[in-house]
């Protein structure tokens, strides 16, 4: 069934209204639903006892092992879906939201809400059909991140001109091999309802069953923390839009995060852990965000304060002025060859 779009058009000169009507073809939405582990299948034994019997399948490695049980999982997925479609004038409760009109009302809107059914190109011209929009995002991000062909030579001199703030203890500290109470602990302190990559799997499943799955995760992550070991699939995520205000028209006003597996949230929890106590002592005075006991706002003040004692300097010889940069997503455009250099 064709989608239906309604859009109020800009007007200059008239006091009414222009709205546009127009349908989109949909058929590119039917595709394989992706696969998500569900919290409720932290309450049933059934789903325990498919995990435990697959995991202790000795002739499968991690990511085997993975595979074949999340194949298992969405056949008890389907089957749940079955049963409660039968039940459907049920009320069940499921993480404090009844499954009511209201409440799939609600889920609706805020699917349509987030939908991107239009953006301007470049030129400021509307595009309304799914393989514009497409175009749209692929060019926008391939210029943003495109390499700008740095000067190897100016970067070493750069890089040489920097004083070194990691002393010679705190290296000896961070070279030091993690350990799997660490891994274990990384697992506690994940929000067990982010959404999950492209595995599918939730931190609320890796807390519920670690007695099962825990052993073979933790070599898992260890081996690639301590040993260099990498599958490519531990790099694999998605790339998610997240609208930066209510109605956004351009690419500028979205931001990208990225939605990665699991395991790779473990790995970087514990390097985030082994970080965090040296950040103060590594990062500037100046930067004043995303590190502990700081705030973002301490400099939001200072450049208020400096910014009215520049408006109501009237005497003195010496003059002073004030410099607005735009420095948009730039902790996004680091260069390989930068990171290579150390």
């Amino acid at each position: 069934m064709p989608e239906f779009l309604r859009r109020q058009l800009d007007h200059l000169t008239t006091t009414h209204l222009l709205l546009l009507e127009a349908t989109r073809d949909t058929s590119h939405k039917q595709r394989r639903k992706l696969f998500r582990s569900e919290a409720m299948w932290t309450r049933s034994a059934e789903c325990e006892a498919i995990i435990q019997d697959l995991w202790n399948y000795n002739a499968y490695e991690d990511c085997p092992k993975r595979r074949r049980l999340r194949s298992e999982l969405e056949e008890y997925l389907s089957h749940e879906e079955i049963l409660w479609k039968q039940r459907g004038k049920a009320q069940w409760l499921a993480e404090g939201n009844r499954n009511t009109p209201y409440f799939h009302t609600r889920a609706s809107a805020r699917k349509y809400k987030n939908s991107i059914s239009r953006l301007r190109d470049k030129n400021g011209e509307w595009c309304i059909t799914h393989e514009g929009i497409q175009q749209i995002i692929s060019s926008y991000f391939a210029d943003l991140f495109q390499t700008s062909f740095p000067s190897e030579e100016a970067m070493e001199r750069v890089i040489r001109g920097m004083p070194a703030r990691v002393s010679e203890n705190m290296n000896d500290t961070l070279i030091q091999p993690f350990l799997a109470d660490e891994v274990k602990f990384a697992i506690s302190q994940m929000d067990p309802y982010k959404s999950p990559g492209p595995d599918g799997m939730s931190s609320a499943f890796y807390h519920k069953y670690w007695h099962i799955i825990g052993p073979e995760v933790t070599s898992f992550v260890l081996d690639f923390l301590n040993h260099s070991y990498f599958d490519t699939m531990f790099n694999y995520a998605y790339i998610v839009l997240i609208p930066k205000c209510a109605s956004p028209e351009n690419m500028n006003y979205f931001k990208p995060i990225s939605l990665c597996n699991i395991n790779y949230k473990i790995g970087s929890k514990l390097i985030d852990n082994c970080l965090k106590p040296l950040l103060p002592t590594i990062v500037s005075e100046s930067q004043s965000a995303f590190v502990p006991g700081r705030l973002i706002t301490d400099n939001i003040l200072v450049a208020y304060e400096l910014n009215c004692y520049l408006a109501h300097k009237t005497w003195g010889s010496v003059g002073h002025a004030a410099l607005k940069l735009d420095l948009s997503k730039a902790y996004d455009r680091v260069e390989w060859i930068f990171l290579g250099g150390f």
